[in-house]
């Protein structure tokens, strides 16, 4: 999915719960948003490039022809299983990891209609988790 689109639905959730969270809502946000970042890091080791944009073009040519098997196996560390139990763990502790996880699990749910109903298959299902990635490297 597009990041504009993560951005503005974050954006919007962050508003509709801002009377009851307050100026926390921004941690919403960043969890909807900012998640992505992960890409930035783990694309460049499949890609053999570091150009940010270079890497943008690439990834939209991908979607556009929906041919994702050179990123397939990468583990996005931020849309792993094990991040998400950590957030939600830390959540019993914190509002703060609450919101976080709020917009995490959004942006997941965002990326899951996208694949699903766009791109016809879910794509990052195969590595969701970084612990059985991990195994089948060994």
């Amino acid at each position: 999915m597009h990041t504009l689109t993560h951005a503005v639905i974050s954006g919007l959730l962050s508003i509709i719960l801002y009377p009851i969270y307050g100026v926390n809502v921004i941690y919403l946000f960043l969890g909807g948003f900012f998640m992505d970042i992960d890409h930035v890091f783990m694309i460049p080791f499949k890609l053999k490039y570091l150009n940010i944009s270079k890497q943008y073009r690439q990834i939209m040519h991908y979607i556009k022809n929906k041919s994702f098997e050179s990123v397939k196996e990468t583990l996005f560390i931020l849309h792993s299983i094990e991040f998400l139990i950590i957030l939600l763990v830390m959540s019993f502790y914190s509002e703060i990891f609450i919101l976080i996880l709020i917009g995490v699990v959004l942006h997941h749910l965002l990326d899951m209609i996208y694949e699903f109903f766009v791109l016809g298959e879910l794509v990052k299902v195969n590595n969701m988790s970084a612990i059985l990635w991990i195994l089948r490297r060994i």
